[in-house]
Protein backbone atom coordinates (compact mmCIF):
# COMPACT_ATOMS: atom_id res chain seq x y z
CA UNK A 1 0.00 0.00 0.00
CA UNK A 2 2.53 2.57 0.97
CA UNK A 3 4.16 1.74 -2.38
CA UNK A 4 0.90 3.31 -4.11
CA UNK A 5 0.70 6.54 -2.40
CA UNK A 6 3.05 9.87 -2.06
CA UNK A 7 4.26 9.71 1.62
CA UNK A 8 6.84 11.94 3.62
CA UNK A 9 6.66 9.75 6.86
CA UNK A 10 6.80 5.96 6.85
CA UNK A 11 5.86 4.57 10.86
CA UNK A 12 7.19 0.70 10.56
CA UNK A 13 5.03 -0.56 13.83
CA UNK A 14 4.95 -4.48 12.60
CA UNK A 15 5.82 -7.73 15.24
CA UNK A 16 9.21 -8.15 14.66
CA UNK A 17 11.13 -11.36 14.56
CA UNK A 18 14.04 -10.50 17.46
CA UNK A 19 16.45 -12.90 15.46
CA UNK A 20 16.36 -11.54 11.72
CA UNK A 21 14.38 -7.91 12.52
CA UNK A 22 11.54 -9.19 9.80
CA UNK A 23 9.53 -7.81 8.02
CA UNK A 24 10.20 -4.49 9.94
CA UNK A 25 13.86 -4.45 8.65
CA UNK A 26 12.84 -4.94 4.73
CA UNK A 27 9.80 -2.08 5.37
CA UNK A 28 12.73 0.50 6.66
CA UNK A 29 15.48 -0.35 4.38
CA UNK A 30 12.45 0.10 1.44
CA UNK A 31 11.55 3.37 3.17
CA UNK A 32 14.89 4.47 3.26
CA UNK A 33 15.98 3.57 -0.26
CA UNK A 34 12.74 5.32 -2.07
CA UNK A 35 13.55 8.30 -0.16
CA UNK A 36 14.82 11.31 -2.58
Amino acid sequence: MIREVPADIVVEATFTNLTDGEPALSHVRWALRASP
